[in-house]
């Protein structure tokens, strides 16, 4: 059997005896005892003789034999301490920690292959130095063996953090650990693990100041960011803009989970429980209403998404809940405005038609109607004349809210101007409705068309009827109020009713076109939009107040007028001024692509006893200029077939003539809008249906 008997240190130094060393030194002693022991038993004359030399040779024997096994013993124990400490000293090696054993002296008595990587010296060169070579200063190393002697006293391990030196004298932070090793018979040793957690504490520092700024950045932004378990049973975290959208506190979410739930619009409430379910199976987005402790309603936009861990795994899901009110108001304004625009667009294009087949009407019954003596067959024409007046009416009002209406401003006493509306409304309202005004004195006039005004008076009035189901109280007050813009003040036309008022959805769609809540009644949802666009038209702003049960109140207000000078004229735009009739007969081109209006406005023209010579194109209106004398008045209309449009038409017209009284008609309102601009010197605008008095006046 071979023993490993070579000198290499252990872990608590070097070894000085082997199982060789005691072995001879026991055979060693054991021999002189027994040779000894013989000569001083035996007597002189026996010593020599065989009986001596045969007690003196099993003696030794005995020591020979006691000599190999006890070595053989000895050689066992000290291989099993090698395998041991061979064992442990692998250990030690594997670890990323250096390892040093120290005396009571504060002396290395042995170190692991670690240390020399964390301190930058061999092993050979720290074992039997003082630990103050691991140190950054004297101070520093008596002040280390002074911190947790007490603790090591106690039996307890002693664990810090302490600034320590590579043999390159840069320093580092080491974390280190110290248990204290009794010896039984007396004494002790120290095990310091030492570990450099310089990059550790670098990185943990980094992610303290990246989670601080996160903090900082989420705690200040608008949305609110949140966090919570995978199955939603526990808030984890609520950033503060919570309270400023949600209008609850924090802790009131934190405390009681399904404070959430209950702010949730009922309507979305279904959608809302779904995407609480898909939050730990995929990332999504929800769009929902919350209602705040005041009772406003605010829409949400809320993104998810899932947080997984180092197995994959879901175990956070967090999200971003965004205040997207004000982004939805905009798309339902757009989205007004657009539908404004689309429906003021078909309005236009069909009230061209419309107002040709109107002039044909009004047209033919009021030429009639001066020939009639017949009582009964006058008013019968006067009712079917009436009843195309609300025609045309009803197109105009169509035509308002699209913003294709052409408006003839004047300054209005609005207080006046309700006053004698005062007696149509009361008419129209019923005697179940007590109709009151307010009105304060000496206020400025107003620039407006007086008659849509009016009906826009009697709209309020009927939207209010309906609202108070026939009975109640209808207030119109006129007064000055300050702008909203702080630019001045406005003449403010409040008409308030004490109906059943409106809630906030019904509230946000009030103006909208063809909105009405009077569908089983045949409303036709331009009361409100047709009012809005003539107020927009006019300079002047619109605003609704309701709430369900208190009634609802219209505002309109409208800038106060320019003064006008008296030697100042006030044409509306595109038109002029009727000259007077100059009692003699004329001669009118008529330049229109419909036949039936065409032929209705000759005869108008023929039945006020002047002459008419009909095109129905540019073209045609131009060979018949030509080859017709005496013609001193055109009546075209815009849209005309031929190569030359009517304002075209007109200006080739005036150049052949420059006397020509000209006069341009239109059935479409919207183009209109866009002519005054455009119209040359001297061509004024008509907008039809054209009126027997009318052609009349300018004729």
């Amino acid at each position: 059997m071979t023993t490993n008997t070579a000198t290499s240190p252990g872990l608590t130094g070097s070894r000085r005896w082997t199982p060789a060393s005691v072995s001879a030194v026991y055979f060693a002693l054991s021999s002189v005892y027994i040779v000894v022991s013989d000569i001083a038993v035996f007597s002189a004359d026996l010593q020599g003789t065989t009986v001596w030399l045969l007690g003196l040779a099993k003696g030794l024997v005995f020591v020979v034999a006691t000599t190999v096994l006890l070595y053989v013993l000895l050689s066992r124990r000290q291989h099993e301490i090698d395998r041991r400490e061979q064992f442990l000293a692998t250990v030690l090696d594997g670890a990323d920690a250096a390892i040093f054993v120290v005396d009571q002296d504060r002396t290395i008595m042995s170190a692991n292959a670690a240390a020399e990587a964390v301190f930058g010296r061999p092993r050979g060169e720290l074992q039997g130095r003082s630990t103050r070579v691991l140190h950054v200063s004297d101070e520093s190393w008596r002040a280390f063996h002074g911190l947790g002697w007490d603790i090591l006293e106690s039996g307890q391990p002693f664990r810090t953090e302490y600034p320590m030196r590579r043999a390159d004298g840069t320093e580092f932070t080491a974390s280190v650990n110290v248990s204290l090793v009794r010896f039984p018979e007396g004494g002790h040793a120290a095990v310091s693990i030492v570990d450099d957690v310089t990059e550790e504490r670098a990185r943990e520092e980094e992610l303290r100041h990246s989670r601080t700024l996160l903090r900082q950045v989420v705690e200040n932004i608008d949305s609110v960011f949140w966090l919570t378990t995978p199955d939603s049973s526990e808030m984890l975290y609520v950033s503060p803009a919570f309270e400023r959208i949600w209008g609850q506190s924090v802790e009131a979410l934190h405390a009681d989970p399904m404070l959430f739930t209950r702010t949730v619009h009922p309507d979305d409430l279904g959608r809302v429980r779904a995407f609480v379910r898909r939050q730990p199976h995929e990332d999504q987005t929800v769009e929902y209403r919350i209602v705040r402790p005041g009772g406003q309603v605010r829409w949400i936009r809320d993104r998810s998404f899932r947080i997984l861990d180092g197995n994959g795994i879901v175990y956070r899901c967090a999200g971003i809940a965004e205040d997207i009110t004000e982004e939805k108001e905009s798309q339902r304004l757009l989205l007004a405005a657009q539908k404004r625009e689309a429906l003021g667009q078909i309005a236009g294009g069909v009230a061209h038609d419309f107002n040709n087949m109107l002039l044909v009407v009004m047209g033919n019954i009021e030429m009639v109607l001066d020939t009639q003596e017949d009582a009964r067959r006058k008013t019968a024409l006067q009712t079917a004349l009436r009843a195309a007046e609300r025609g045309s009416e009803l197109a105009a009002r169509l035509l308002a809210f699209g913003r294709a209406d052409v408006l003839q401003p004047v300054p209005t006493d609005l207080a006046a101007a309700v006053r004698d509306a005062q007696e149509i409304v009361a008419r129209a309202v019923g005697a179940r409705i007590a109709v009151d005004l307010k009105a304060q004195t000496d206020l400025p006039l107003v620039q407006v068309d007086r008659g849509q005004f009016e009906s826009a008076m009697l709209n309020l009035a009927l939207n209010a009827r309906d609202a108070m189901q026939g009975s109640g109280t209808l207030t119109f007050e006129v007064s000055l109020a300050d702008d909203p813009d702080g630019v001045g003040r406005r003449v403010r036309v409040a008409v308030t009713d004490t109906g059943a008022g409106m809630d906030e959805d019904v509230l946000a769609r009030a103006i909208e076109p063809f909105f009405t809540t009077k569908a089983r009644t045949g409303g036709s949802g331009l009361g409100l939009s047709s009012v809005h666009a003539f107020v927009r038209q006019s300079g002047g702003r619109m605003a609704l107040r309701s709430r369900p049960g208190a009634g609802t109140t219209v505002s309109l207000c409208f800038p106060p007028a320019r003064r006008v000078r008296d030697d100042e004229e006030e044409p509306g735009p595109g038109r002029a001024r009727a000259r007077p009739a100059l009692g003699r007969r004329r001669a009118v081109l008529v330049a229109e692509g419909d036949p039936h209006a065409a032929a209705t406005i000759r005869q108008m023209i023929e039945h006020l006893g002047h002459t008419a010579v009909v095109a129905g194109s540019s073209d045609e209106a131009l060979a018949a200029f030509g080859r017709t004398a005496g013609i001193d008045t055109v009546l075209s209309d815009i849209v005309i077939p031929g190569r030359h449009d009517g304002l075209e038409l007109v200006r080739l017209l005036r150049r052949q003539r420059s006397d020509l009284d000209l006069w341009l008609t239109s059935g479409q309102p919207g183009e209109a809008l866009q002519l005054p601009g455009r119209l040359p010197d001297g061509v004024r605008l008509l907008v039809k249906p054209v009126r027997t008095d009318t052609l009349k006046k300018i004729l």
